[in-house]
């Protein structure tokens, strides 16, 4: 009964990221993403910096940004939504 609830609740947890921004897979965890309304001041390189993941380069994750994203090039402006990595989480 235990197991069945915890499942429940991932479930529902990963469907609220899949809703909300997405999930990755990458080596057995799932990156988060969640959205991200571009500030005053903000490039996408320190946004970028911010938010890279565990044992991943700047660059990487910049990249990663643009191609999530849809974005052609590295200009953004304030106001803008993105999204953007947040925290990787095990299999469930």
């Amino acid at each position: 009964m235990k197991i069945k609830k915890i499942r429940s609740i991932a479930v529902i947890i990963m469907l609220g990221c899949l809703l909300s921004g997405g999930l990755i897979a990458r080596e057995n965890k799932f990156e988060v993403w969640v959205p991200y309304t571009v500030a005053n001041g903000d490039t996408l390189w320190s946004i970028a910096l911010n938010s890279s993941m565990e044992n991943e380069s700047t660059v990487v994750t910049l990249e990663k940004i643009k191609t999530y994203n849809n974005l052609n090039s590295k200009i953004i402006h304030p106001g803008d939504e993105i999204l953007i990595p947040s925290e990787l989480i095990n299999n469930l």
